[in-house]
């Protein structure tokens, strides 16, 4: 085999370890690490109280979630977006939670309207709140999550009826698990050490080790494929 040639074979064997060592993501959007870990730390607050939830037989650990669902407001001049998204949660594809992340980015877990949702079945759904009800748009039809205990003032009521033009500018989203959560019993329920202000263990690894793994692996890539190159240089 010529020198050409050895130099080739040889970088396609570092090309393929390179690639084994850095994470491939898919090319589906993906959940942030804040949202992955405040959905983990809601999930481990409720952990030990599970049962008065309903999640006394959910397996936290095989969670996965979807995409969140967008909140909308029935005002009289239309639907308005709203600053709330709910993270559905499901365990063997079954929807079991939403965990409602609030306009300061906190989350907290909610089964009641889950319940209603999955009662419903919808391929696709937007939420949208009314003055006495959650309603659930699902592109083409509007079906009830569940009824409020008190009318909220200012709002319209959907239960009147109206065009289905009314809901033009809501965007429903397809409504199923998209990747595993990875909630770790022997991680997130593990107490969070005391410090100073500011100081945490994090809830959710966020795979730096991965990356300082990688990155490693690329310099000394690129030092072994510079160092080929000048010695077939030099017999040429």
């Amino acid at each position: 085999m010529g020198v050409s040639r050895r130099l080739a074979a040889l970088l396609s064997v570092l090309v393929a370890l390179v690639c084994g060592v850095i994470p491939v993501r898919s090319a589906a959007a993906q959940l942030a690490d804040d949202d992955r870990e405040g959905i983990a730390e809601a999930l481990a607050s409720v952990y030990l109280d599970r049962d008065s939830f309903g999640l006394d037989d959910v397996d936290f650990e095989a969670l996965e979630v979807g995409e969140p669902l967008p909140a909308y407001e029935a005002l009289h001049s239309g639907p308005e977006r709203v600053a709330l998204d709910y993270f559905p949660l499901f365990q063997d594809g079954e929807l079991v939670a939403f965990a409602l992340r609030t306009e300061g980015g906190m989350f907290q877990l909610d089964t009641a309207l889950a319940r209603g949702v999955g009662s419903l079945g919808p391929d696709q759904a937007a939420l949208v709140f009314d003055r006495g009800a959650c309603w659930v748009w699902d592109g083409a039809s509007l079906g009830t999550a569940f009824e409020t205990a008190e009318p909220v003032d200012g709002r319209s009521d959907l239960s009147e009826g109206v065009s289905p033009s009314y809901f033009s500018g809501v965007e429903s989203v397809e409504l199923g698990p998209a990747e595993p959560l990875g909630f770790s019993l022997a991680r997130d329920l593990t107490a969070r050490p005391s410090g100073g202000a500011g100081e945490s263990a994090p809830l959710v690894s966020d795979g730096s080790s991965v990356s300082l793994v990688a990155a490693g692996a690329v310099v000394l890539t690129c030092v072994v494929v510079a160092a080929l190159v000048v010695r077939f240089r030099a017999r040429r």
